[in-house]
């Protein structure tokens, strides 16, 4: 995969907007204006075709470095997660200091949520990108075969369910596995676990389409239309759960 793929820059653009349009709806959006048609749309626009669909091109374009260097993507990586908190500073820590203290913003006009320790550790999906981009460098460094990957990509499925909120009551601890595992619904957002199956499974398709051919390609295009239409069959029919 030397030269670039121009549809996965369309797809990262699309799962940008539709992104920034579900949480312009969520902070905006009046629930109980008429419009659910488009609101519902939005939500689901914003939901799988979104995240999940930039952390998988994210891991299928790491899978196309034939050469990469490990110590280069832990920088990348940590990087992210320091320029995550940063602006969990500027956007969130920030303001609301300005509307507090120096504005005099009544305590009712803001979210029973906000505080300071929530607007700082708030794990969102930079700070996960960054931990992700860590751990498929680790991965792709000590694990070799394709079906490890996969393999890894299913166990996290898995596994994440057991280990959230393992932790939690230590209080030092706890802030460390955060945003590993996950062990607050309102502060974590985008938890390593389970969140890294997406890059991971980027990077299997990744994989299988530097190998393939382009009749074979064809075939994986129809296979995800296929699993694309059948996925999206219980969202619809039970959205609200």
């Amino acid at each position: 995969m030397g030269n670039r793929i121009e549809s996965l820059d369309v797809l990262r653009g699309l799962a940008v907007v539709l992104m920034a349009l579900v949480h312009i709806l969520n902070v905006f959006g009046n629930f109980n204006a008429p419009g659910a048609t488009a609101r519902i749309v939005i939500d689901f626009l914003g939901g799988p075709p979104a995240a999940p669909v930039f952390m998988m091109v994210m891991g299928f374009l790491f899978a196309g470095k034939s050469v990469y260097n490990i110590r280069t993507g832990l920088i990348r990586g940590i990087k992210l997660v320091l320029i995550g908190y940063l602006l969990n500073f500027f956007r969130g820590v920030v303001p609301f200091f300005v509307g507090r203290n120096l504005l005099g913003i009544p305590a009712e006009h803001f979210s029973s949520l906000y505080t300071y320790e929530y607007l700082f550790f708030n794990v969102d999906i930079l700070i996960f990108a960054g931990l992700a981009f860590i751990a498929i460098t680790v991965i792709r460094k000590n694990l070799k075969k394709l079906w490890m990957w996969q393999t890894a990509a299913f166990a996290i499925i898995f596994i994440s369910p057991m280990i959230w909120g393992l932790g939690e009551s230590v209080p030092f601890l706890g802030r460390i596995v955060q945003p590993l595992w996950g062990n607050d619904h309102d502060l974590v957002t985008f938890p390593l676990f389970p969140w890294l199956y997406f890059p991971l499974q980027g990077m299997v398709l990744g994989e299988i389409f530097r190998k393939s051919n382009r009749s074979f390609r064809f075939v994986l295009l129809f296979a995800g239309l296929a699993a694309l239409v059948v996925g999206t069959i219980p969202l619809i029919t039970d959205f609200d759960h």
